[in-house]
């Protein structure tokens, strides 16, 4: 089976975008219960970048 590729997924934004990502999602496991309130939104601001850009095309 032949796996599909969209056109954002042919961009090297897409592909900086998704790796940025994981960077905070890597940090945020080693920050404490205290800073929930700092990790939380920076997770979901991390996200929204490829989700974005997968919109905009």
């Amino acid at each position: 089976m032949l796996a599909t590729m969209f056109d954002h997924d042919r961009l090297g934004v897409y592909e900086l975008a998704i790796e940025y990502t994981a960077e905070p999602f890597a940090v945020a496991k080693a920050l404490p219960g205290l800073h929930r309130h700092a990790r939380d939104p920076w997770l979901r601001a991390a996200q929204s970048i490829p989700l974005i850009r997968c919109l905009l095309g």
